[in-house]
């Protein structure tokens, strides 16, 4: 009788005390491991890997996660998982911890107030912000990828801004897009007369005082990374509202100042071929 007491207690707490659960699609499982391998948000352990298996596809693996029951509210639309593991690129080194800690699964919350959620789609590189960090996130368009990837930099006047998040090629209407971020300090910068351009690469251009080579920063040389200002001669524009801004990165890399480009705003001439490309490629409100 004492043991089927126990017994029945020890079932009680086993399931009032199971927190929930959730499946995360990954393309591979590797370095996760069932009852080891833990799931974090920022840096804090809010659950662990129950079980993984392998997707009916054979494409993809579904890993199951537990989070401890005060953690229910994580898991909402839009929350983003990925592995941390050791990554090394041209413009980042991360997840060096792993190395000793094993790796692990990084859970970066929804927007509040979205509806709960227990199925997701894993991401297999880690996000360029998190959206703790306040900001405002703005897509842009262009011709051409050219040197722009996830992590590049955004400049204004020399300082840092926001990053590139990510890029794709939008098929239908044969342009690469860009999901850019600005934190919000600078958000007031970002009106509908705002011109970005390409900074990567080096320019040399020659002229009666003979050849001029202009440099961006290391890393924006490296890495790739975007400039924005107000073109000369316009005054201050409305914030702009829509999130898209159009742009042609050729023209916009022939409208750059002559001087140094992080510290000078891009000349527009509307009788150019480089101004009427300006005109036709107006922020989008849309």
């Amino acid at each position: 009788m004492i043991a089927l007491l126990i017994g029945s207690w020890m079932i009680w707490r086993s399931t009032t005390s199971q927190g929930p659960v959730a499946r995360v699609r990954f393309d591979t499982a590797d370095g996760i491991a069932a009852r080891k391998t833990e799931v974090r948000c920022r840096s804090v352990r809010v659950g662990f890997v129950k079980d993984v298996k392998l997707a009916e596809d054979l494409k993809s693996v579904l890993v199951y996660l537990e989070l401890d029951p005060d953690n229910e509210g994580l898991l909402r639309r839009g929350t983003r998982f990925w592995v941390v593991r050791p990554r090394v690129s041209a413009s980042t080194v991360s997840g060096l911890d792993t190395l000793i800690t094993g790796a692990y699964i990084e859970l970066d919350p929804g927007p509040a107030g979205s509806e709960p959620h227990s199925r997701f789609v894993g991401r297999e590189n880690p996000p360029a912000t998190n959206r703790s960090i306040p900001g405002r996130r703005i897509l842009l368009t262009a011709n051409e990828a050219g040197s722009l990837a996830a992590g590049s930099p955004i400049y204004y006047r020399g300082f840092e801004v926001g990053r590139i998040e990510n890029r794709k090629l939008d098929i239908p209407n044969q342009r690469v897009t860009y999901d850019a971020f600005i934190r919000e300090e600078y958000n007031v910068l970002v009106t509908d007369k705002t011109r970005f351009w390409n900074t990567s690469g080096i320019d040399i251009s020659a002229g009666a005082d003979g050849f001029k080579v202009r440099t961006p920063s290391f890393q924006a040389l490296v890495t790739g990374g975007a400039t924005f200002a107000v073109p000369e001669g316009t005054g201050p524009g409305r914030i702009h509202q829509s999130g898209r801004i159009s742009l042609n990165p050729h023209d916009l890399i022939r409208a750059r100042p002559a001087g140094n480009q992080d510290h000078r705003h891009p000349r527009q001439d509307p009788g150019s071929a480089a101004g009427r490309h300006h005109e036709e490629d107006r922020c989008c409100c849309g």
